[in-house]
C-alpha cells in the first residue's frame, strides 16, 4: 500500500485527489496515444506513397485468391479481422492499467 509507505491516510481527501490526479494523467495519455495511432494508420491508409499492409492476389485456374482472405472464409484472419484486431489493440490499451487507489495503491 502506497499510502503507509509514504505515511498518509488512505482515506485523506488531499491523497485521494492526489490519486485522482495521477490516474486522469496516466489515462489522458492512453488516450493520447490511441487517438495519434488511429490516426497516423488513417493517414497511411490515405497515403498512396505509404504501403499500410500487402495483399497478394494470384491467379490460378481462373480463380482469384487473396492472402490475407478478404473475407473470413478460412481460419486464416481475414483483411477485416486483422484491421478490427488492430483497431481493438489500440483502443484496449487502457485494459492493461490499473487505476490507483481501491486497496490497489
Amino acid at each position: 500500500n502506497i499510502a503507509k509507505v509514504v505515511a498518509v491516510s488512505s482515506a485523506s481527501p488531499s491523497w485521494l485527489n492526489y490519486l485522482d490526479y495521477l490516474n486522469s494523467l496516466i489515462l489522458n495519455g492512453i488516450k493520447a496515444t490511441s487517438l495519434i495511432t488511429l490516426k497516423n494508420m488513417l493517414l497511411s491508409m490515405t497515403n498512396q506513397d505509404e504501403q499500410l499492409l500487402s495483399i497478394v492476389v494470384q491467379l490460378n485456374d481462373c480463380q482469384l485468391s487473396f492472402e490475407p482472405p478478404l473475407v473470413p472464409l478460412t481460419s486464416e484472419l481475414s483483411l477485416e479481422e486483422i484491421l478490427v484486431e488492430w483497431i481493438n489493440s489500440f483502443i484496449n490499451r487502457g485494459d492493461l492499467i490499473y487505476v490507483l487507489g481501491y486497496d490497489k495503491t
